[in-house]
């Protein structure tokens, strides 16, 4: 790394704010990944301290790239700008949506600049308060291909606390090239309260980390969410990416309802039938009502998906409790907050044990 020229042309070496990652699974090669398998990088911050002179400005990442075999005192004018992230409210530590996108050949020979800034919301002012460097080979070797920097302070070159983590992961491609999920939102206590959707995939090889795909916009009543149009290349996995649908109210900030599953598993459940249950590998969580699957298909271009989700705020009357039983929903809770398994959650929707 240091041979590669890793410096900031004034001779400061920013490698040595690794954290973790160096070790690990041994990369793929070139010669056993197909070259055409493109690599997705997401990223995000944790502990960042934004100074109080900023105001209600908003982080965002920019990133940079040149080659890793570039000279000491490389000028600056060398990076090149690959893009940047949108600007989050969670100024502590926020989570971005946007992804990169990288080709084979880059994974042995990038190093990269992430730039935290930050910015209004319209991104016209932006000022840059942080930056750490790394190549792309070294995320990708990292546990999981999950890599932690830690960020330094642009103006001192001091360590900062706060650490960003890169997730850098090879594609499996797939022919569709658009996921699309269509959310329809229902319940008892709806009116005046906000809901969204978050859509997360779980890091390869990692059961407790996850990386954010998408965030609907907010609801203050029922009704039906715009459609959620995800690009397949951030699945990372294809079909066997793990999906989970987090149904959040946005006054609390809590989880009202979780579906979470592979991707296939939700797309082989066989809706004709009315006497199955949920697939094995699909997890329902819904403290108060019912998650339901009314249709899935798969296209040549796109893969879509539609949820009936009923969420009810206030507890339901005993005419509502016979009300949906009677339509056959995929009930995980008989109306309590007590957390049943995939199996208990017995329906019309679902597919053979």
């Amino acid at each position: 790394e240091k041979k590669g020229g890793g410096g900031d042309g004034k001779g400061r070496m920013k490698m040595g704010a690794l954290l973790k990652g160096g070790g690990g699974r041994k990369a793929k090669s070139v010669g056993d990944t197909p070259l055409q398998q493109p690599i997705v990088v997401n990223v995000e911050v944790s502990a960042l301290q934004i100074p109080k002179s900023f105001g209600a400005r908003m982080p965002m990442v920019v990133l940079r790239k040149r080659a890793l075999s570039a000279k000491p005192g490389t000028p600056e004018s060398e990076w090149r700008l690959v893009g940047h992230t949108e600007c989050v409210g969670n100024r502590r530590n926020p989570k971005f949506l946007k992804c990169f996108e990288f080709d084979e050949q880059s994974a042995g020979d990038a190093l990269l600049r992430f730039e935290v800034h930050e910015t209004d919301s319209a991104m016209i002012k932006r000022t840059l308060i942080a930056s750490c460097e790394t190549s792309l080979a070294l995320a990708l070797k990292s546990d999981f291909g999950v890599l932690e920097v830690e960020l330094e302070d642009d103006k001192t070159g001091e360590l900062t606390g706060a650490i960003l983590t890169v997730m850098a992961h090879r594609v499996v491609p797939t022919r569709q090239q658009q996921l699309v999920l269509d959310v329809a939102w229902k319940g008892l206590g709806m009116v005046g309260e906000g809901s969204k959707v978050v859509v997360y995939r779980r890091i390869p090889g990692n059961q407790n980390r996850y990386t954010v795909l998408f965030a609907s916009e907010v609801l203050s009543r029922a009704g039906t969410f715009k459609p959620m149009v995800i690009p397949t290349m951030v699945l990372a996995e294809g079909l066997k990416t793990q999906l989970m649908l987090s149904f959040n109210d946005v006054a609390t900030t809590s989880r009202m309802a979780v579906l979470e599953a592979p991707l296939e598993a939700i797309l082989s459940l066989d809706l004709a039938r009315k006497d199955c249950v949920w697939h094995d590998d699909i997890r329902v969580d819904v403290p108060r009502g019912s998650i339901v699957v009314p249709g899935t298909s798969v296209g040549d271009r796109v893969i879509r998906i539609s949820l009936s989700v009923c969420i009810h705020r206030k507890e339901p009357s005993l005419e509502h409790r016979l009300g949906d039983r009677d339509r056959n929903s995929v009930i995980s809770q008989s109306m309590r907050s007590q957390r049943r398994t995939p199996r208990d959650s017995i329906g019309r929707y679902g597919s053979a044990p």
